[in-house]
Order: C-alpha cells, then sequence, then structure tokens
C-alpha cells in the first residue's frame, strides 16, 4: 500500500504499467544470469587465446576496415582478447544482471549489461548464432529504454509487444509458407521432437504418442505462432483476452521449454509476453503481483520530457525496423534463410530501397534489431557425434559430454534456461556432415551457413595438443595426464527407440554407424 501511494503521489504520471516494467527488467536480468554463469565458464575453451574459434583471430578479419572496423563490429573486446579479460568483463555482466534482478533499474545497469553481453557475442559471432543470443541483445536493449524512461515507459513496452508479435509471427509465417512436407501432413512435431540438437527425456516421451496427438500439436503451434501473435496489441479494455493470451503463450513455451534444450529462449519469451498486461491484470496472477518495487526508482526525472522524446524517436526507429525485416519476409522465397543477415538481401530481390537495406544492416551489426525464423525446415534424419581418443590407435575411449547423449541409453538433460554451447554446436556438424556423406544437399541453406562457420574445425588437433581450456569442455577427459595421440569423431544416423524396445534394451536410441573422421 505505502509503494502504491507513493507511486501515485503525482496525479500527472501514469502508474497503469510500473509494475509490469519492474517485473520485466527483473526478469531480463534473471535470463541474463542464465546467459553469463554459463559462459564465463566456456569462454576459454570456445573463443579465449587457446579455444576452438580464438576472438583475436575472428577480430582480425575485421583489420581490412581500418578505423571502422570498430563500427562495423561494436565491441569492447577490442581493449583485450585475453582470457582474464574477457572472463572477468563477463563476471562484470554477471553483478550488473544481479543488480537488475534485485530490482536496481538504473539505465547505467541495464546499458552495461547490453554492452557486455553484444560485446562477447560480437568477439566471435560463431558460437552466437542462435535465435535465443539474437533476442536477448534486442530485449536488453529495450530494458535500456525502460529504465532509461522509467516513469514514462509505454512507448517502450508497445515496442516489446511489437518485437514478441513478429517474433511469433515470423516464426509462423516461415513454417506455414515453408513447403516442408512434414508440415502439410502435420507430422512436423513428431521429426521435431526427435531431431532437434539435444532432446530430452521428455521428448523422448511425448514421441510415443499416437500421431493425431501430433498433428492436434501441429495444429496448435500454427495457431498460437501465425494465428494470435495479433492479439499481443489487444486493447486495454478486454482485459480477460489479455491475461488469456499471456497463459496460452506461457503454457506454450513451457512446453517447449521441458521438451527441448534452446538455452533461455523460452524463459524470454514468457517475459517478454508479460509486455501484455497491465498493472491491474497482475492482481490475477499473485506471483508476479507478488514482486516488490522499488518505488524511488520509478520518480520522475528531472529531464522527463527530452527523455520521453529520445525513447520514443527510438521506439519508433526500432518498430520500423522490424517491421522491414516482416516485409522482406514475407517478399523472400521461403528458402532464403536468416542466419546471415548480410547476404539476404542479395540471395532474394526486395522491394525496401536501399537505403533502408542499409538501415536494417547496421542495426544488426550494432545488435538492436534482428529477423528471427526458427524451424522453417527440420531434418527428417538425425545424425550425431561420439568424441573419442586414443593412445595406440586400437583402443578407444570416449570423451564424455556435458549434456549431450554419448550412447544409446542415454538422453540429453534438459540444462535449459542455461547452455552449454559445445554440446549443442555438435548437432549442426553432424546434420550436415551427415548430408554430405549421404550426398543429399539441405533443403534449408541456414543449416549450410551454420556448417561452415562451426568453429570446429580445429577440435580433434586441440584434444591432440593436450589443451586444457579445450578438454574442459567435456564433461569426461580420460587423458587428464597425457593427451592422446589419436583422436577421431565417430558420425552415426540415429531414431528414437519406441517404448518397447526400451523396455527390452534399456536404449533410448537405434544407432547406425556411418563413418569415422580423424
Amino acid at each position: 500500500m505505502m509503494i502504491e501511494e507513493t507511486i501515485s503521489s503525482s496525479p500527472s504520471l501514469k502508474i497503469s504499467h510500473r509494475r509490469v516494467t519492474n517485473v520485466i527488467l527483473r526478469g531480463i536480468g534473471m535470463v541474463y544470469l542464465f546467459a553469463f554463469i554459463p559462459l564465463m565458464l566456456q569462454i576459454p575453451g570456445l573463443f579465449g587465446r587457446n579455444g576452438l574459434a580464438p576472438a583475436d583471430r575472428f577480430l582480425d578479419t575485421y583489420s581490412k576496415f581500418g578505423i571502422l572496423k570498430f563500427l562495423i563490429n561494436p565491441t569492447i573486446v577490442w581493449i583485450s582478447t585475453n582470457d582474464l579479460f574477457l572472463q572477468g568483463t563477463c563476471a562484470l555482466g554477471i553483478v550488473l544482471s544481479i543488480l537488475l534482478l534485485l530490482g536496481f533499474h538504473r539505465t547505467w545497469i541495464a546499458l552495461g549489461t547490453w554492452i557486455i553481453f553484444t560485446s562477447l557475442a560480437a568477439a566471435n559471432l560463431t558460437f552466437f548464432r542462435y535465435i535465443w543470443d539474437n533476442f536477448l541483445m534486442e530485449m536488453g536493449f529495450c530494458a535500456v529504454l525502460l529504465t532509461f524512461l522509467r516513469s514514462s515507459s509505454t512507448a517502450t513496452l508497445w515496442l516489446i509487444r511489437f518485437l514478441m508479435f513478429r517474433l511469433f509471427f515470423m516464426m509462423g509465417y516461415v513454417k506455414f509458407f515453408s513447403n516442408d512436407p512434414k508440415w502439410k501432413d502435420l507430422l512436423f512435431i513428431k521429426y521435431y521432437l526427435s531431431n532437434q540438437p539435444m532432446p530430452t527425456f521428455i521428448s523422448w516421451l511425448l514421441y510415443q504418442l499416437p500421431d493425431l496427438w501430433h498433428k492436434v500439436m501441429g495444429i496448435c503451434t500454427l495457431v498460437i505462432e501465425f494465428g494470435c501473435p495479433v492479439f499481443f496489441f489487444t486493447p486495454t479494455r478486454f482485459r480477460t483476452l489479455r491475461v488469456s493470451i499471456f497463459w496460452i503463450y506461457t503454457c506454450f513455451l513451457s512446453i517447449l521449454l521441458l521438451s527441448g534444450n534452446y538455452g533461455y529462449f523460452q524463459v524470454l519469451g514468457i517475459v517478454g509476453c508479460i509486455s501484455i498486461l497491465e498493472d491491474s491484470d497482475l492482481k490475477r496472477i499473485p506471483l508476479l503481483d507478488s514482486i516488490p518495487i522499488k518505488a524511488q526508482l520509478y520518480k520522475v526525472p528531472h529531464n522527463l520530457n527530452l527523455r520521453a522524446r529520445i525513447g520514443r524517436a527510438m521506439a519508433v526507429f526500432l518498430t520500423l525496423t522490424g517491421a522491414m525485416w516482416v516485409v522482406h519476409m514475407v517478399e523472400r522465397s521461403p528458402e532464403i534463410s536468416f542466419c546471415d543477415t548480410t547476404w539476404i538481401f542479395r540471395s532474394s530481390p526486395t522491394l525496401i530501397p536501399k537505403p533502408l537495406i542499409q538501415v536494417l544492416l547496421w542495426s544488426n551489426l550494432w545488435k538492436v534489431s534482428f529477423p528471427y525464423d526458427l524451424f522453417s525446415h527440420i531434418p527428417e534424419t538425425r545424425y550425431d557425434f561420439n568424441v573419442q581418443g586414443s593412445m595406440d590407435g586400437r583402443d578407444w575411449v570416449d570423451y564424455g559430454f556435458f549434456y549431450k547423449s554419448s550412447h544409446p541409453d542415454e538422453i540429453a538433460y534438459n540444462v535449459a534456461p542455461f547452455q552449454w554451447r559445445l554440446d549443442h554446436h555438435f548437432f549442426y556438424k553432424a546434420l550436415v556432415e551427415g548430408f554430405q556423406t549421404r550426398l543429399v544437399q539441405p533443403k534449408s541453406p541456414s543449416i549450410g551457413f551454420f556448417y561452415l562457420n562451426l568453429g570446429l574445425s580445429n577440435l580433434l588437433q586441440s584434444l591432440v595438443s593436450g589443451n586444457p581450456q579445450v578438454a574442459a569442455l567435456f564433461r569426461v577427459n580420460p587423458f587428464k595426464n597425457n593427451p592422446p595421440k589419436y583422436a577421431r569423431l565417430l558420425l552415426y544416423e540415429e531414431v528414437f527407440a519406441n517404448y518397447n524396445e526400451w523396455r527390452k534394451s534399456g536404449n533410448f536410441w537405434k544407432r547406425t554407424f556411418i563413418k569415422s573422421i580423424q
């Protein structure tokens, strides 16, 4: 009650979104934590000085641009690519994330957190090409605007609503118009459960359900992603509809969270869906309504009018760039991927004028606006790798992954909302290696693009040379004292075993060996 009285002390201020703003900012801080904590542990092996794809080598590719390199790839990692600096920067990001989570919603905190995450991503895009990384960078910039505007956050909340609209609409659109036969026969969900990067035990259980269930879930997915996003713009007077839409997306994203390992994507999606609510709606959601708000942080800033003009201008700009991404998605071929925004406008014609294309590309380079498409296609066959080492070339021992399965009787741990990026990366390497072995061209250009930018080309050499940073990316290193003389990848084709097969053998997977790579 005291908080509400404090907030209501100035009748000229709108108070309908302050609690919602508070919850969203705390939620973004929580998601930042999910991103930073595992990343800090992985930095040395991924893009540290002795990592799989060192940041200094990646940044060297921009040296040809001279002084413009700081504009083309803005990152504080230009200061140093030393492991200690990279991990220290990540540690600072953890501290700032905790402050956001605890309710200290100052602009410098939100801005510092966003700069740190985007800088680490820009230090080596090899390991940051996932939709949830882009989503966090865009939501993180919205958090900067929310803290900057403080009590006048309505425009930014509408920006987040539009972000949620285009996120789901774009994902639904590419599925609906993908020409993938698995969507036409509505069995896409069944393939998705087994052929996603790191299926979990819940994925395996859901896979066992009848085809009718998978078809119903396919229809629900298309409706939720392609049909329902328009309700993010529900008018104020339709309170019940707003709350219902929030719960529909929350349940949908929660199911995805439990049945797959897609980092913090679903959690951040739920946080973004809170933007559809108003403070009065939170009374229907006790868990959110109980989150305290530091009222002193939402007092009127002395330069509110100036802040409002700047914030609303940024909101309008980002809304227009987001709208242009949607326009280009609708006019492009369904086969064109958004994985690499530097070539999508060259790979398909567009009605967007060239100056606006440059605006889109620069907004993407500066990590404030991104296109989104996900699962326009899903492979019909799943491939996976085992990593092994040997001292004599005859007796081979497995390296154990932290979360990815290594044997038919294993199933991936549900590590989301955290992400162990090496485990996730192996899915794409195995997928394209399998396509090349079977002489089958991948239907989605994004798969080939990922393959060319995986940063795993020197993995085996790193293990043989005894690189401790890379070896630390594995849960089990059977060669702690002496590195192996030989290392290899074993490529398998695999499908989910059915329930009866699992009861007899204890195996979740039926595997077929394809080849060895040394």
